[in-house]
């Protein structure tokens, strides 16, 4: 099995994590919209504006689903070995564990990151987290996004930390202690 295989199944399974994300969006805009507008003339844009964070959600899924195999090998690089399960590197199981460890913050925080950026749009920004009374504030806004941003981070820069981890010598220790 190449290492680009067993990337794209975990990007799959992210995609299949966002399609449940979209269809319970769509869910709870639907029962949204129903309380905000019970009336015969509710106002559409505002009714829109509860489907767009699903509608992002789906738009992510489909595309992480249908580029999988692109993305996991340009994520893995020229250099995609193959793996045998008694041949898996220090190397290619750090780069799997931070990888791994980055996309499920990153993905963990995306939703209250984009309801928080939803939100900030909505209720003029420089107001929003100035004022007091409604109990919002930056430390709310960056608890959220700072996860999510570190999460990407993580995702992104797993090759180098892991050949960081590698070139200190965590990987013979780790053999040395198994033996």
């Amino acid at each position: 099995m190449k290492l680009s295989i067993l990337v794209a199944v975990v990007i799959r399974l992210f995609a299949i994590y966002w399609s449940v994300t979209c269809v319970l969006g769509f869910l709870s805009g639907i029962g949204i919209v129903s309380m905000m507008f019970p009336s015969k003339n509710p106002d559409v844009l505002q009714a829109a504006i509860q489907f767009i964070i699903p509608i992002v959600y789906g738009t992510m899924a489909l595309l992480a689903w249908i580029f999988a195999g692109t993305i996991s090998l340009r994520v893995v690089g020229q250099n995609d070995p193959k793996l045998q399960f008694n041949e898996v590197s220090a190397e290619n199981l750090y780069t799997l564990g931070i990888l791994g460890f980055g996309l499920y913050y990153a993905i963990g925080h995306l939703a209250d990151t984009l309801n928080w950026i939803h939100y900030l749009i909505l209720n003029r920004a420089g107001q929003a987290l100035v004022n007091q009374e409604g109990g919002l504030s930056l430390y709310d806004v960056t608890s959220k996004m700072i996860p999510c941003v570190a999460g990407a981070a993580l995702a992104i820069l797993s090759p180098k930390i892991a050949k960081r981890l590698v070139s200190a010598g965590l990987a013979r220790k780790i053999d040395e202690e198994a033996e």
